[in-house]
């Protein structure tokens, strides 16, 4: 019979908090079965997501992730300070 972990054993296992566990059930990134009202993992389960290639995403060189992140969002400038007359980058251009 295959071991069944609880998710707590499960999270020590593969080094993460309990709550990213629970997060990947949520997901689907890692299978679960229900006995009673208990949810448990299998072994094969675990050993199948620790073998999963991890998958980063295709990034530029030289371009972080605040600015890819703001190339989404499309964000664009806003005035700031006192009556809005100032932008973030004037108001911090001494740090």
């Amino acid at each position: 019979m295959e071991a069944l972990y609880t998710v707590r054993e499960a999270a020590r296992i593969l080094k993460v908090h309990e709550g990213t566990v629970r997060h990947w059930l949520m997901q689907g990134k890692l299978k679960y079965v229900k006995v009673g009202k208990s949810t448990r993992i299998r072994e094969s389960d675990l050993k199948e997501l620790i073998e999963e290639p991890e998958r980063e995403p295709a990034r530029k060189e030289g371009e972080s992730e605040a600015k890819e992140k703001k190339k989404k969002l499309n964000l664009k400038p806003r005035p700031l300070g006192i009556m809005g007359k100032l932008t973030r980058e004037e108001i911090y251009e001494d740090r």
